[in-house]
């Protein structure tokens, strides 16, 4: 009796464990537009507290779906973000900084990228002539 009762437990725990994966280019589908996730420079991945993962080729997606499935951010145990200059690695998008740019061509249409370090952030910004912006900054965009 002892011995199921962990087994259950144990399988509860694994379920519920609300922790990131990696995405699957080339194979994996964006949980809103059901495109393909083809371009390991793009992406983004949504987990919910009850540990769900939802993989996104754009922003926009991103922002999209938790918009129409009205999450509220204490349901939200990670949002991570493909780093433009670090193909096919994420972060937090709260540790990352974003440009919006003509010349940034994402999957569907955003003009945004995810950069990782302040320093790279203000060197593409002046290249790509992007406005820079931070994830709330992201979030007041995409709404």
């Amino acid at each position: 009796m002892k011995l199921l009762l962990y087994v259950l437990l144990s399988v509860f725990a694994v379920s519920c464990d609300a922790q990131t994966k990696p995405i699957r280019f080339g194979k994996d589908a964006c949980a809103q537009c059901r495109m393909i996730i083809s371009d390991p420079r793009f992406g983004a991945e949504l987990v919910t507290d009850k540990g769900k993962v939802f993989v996104f080729d754009d922003l926009n997606c991103y922002w999209n779906y938790r918009n129409n499935k009205a999450l509220k951010a204490e349901e939200i145990a990670h949002s991570v973000v493909v780093i433009f200059n670090k193909p096919g690695t994420f972060k937090e998008a709260d540790q990352l900084c974003f440009l919006q740019s003509g010349a940034i061509r994402s999957p569907m249409g955003s003009g945004m990228a995810a950069f990782d370090g302040d320093s790279v952030c203000k060197a593409e910004e002046i290249r790509l002539k992007a406005v820079l912006l931070s994830w709330e900054g992201v979030a007041e965009r995409l709404r």
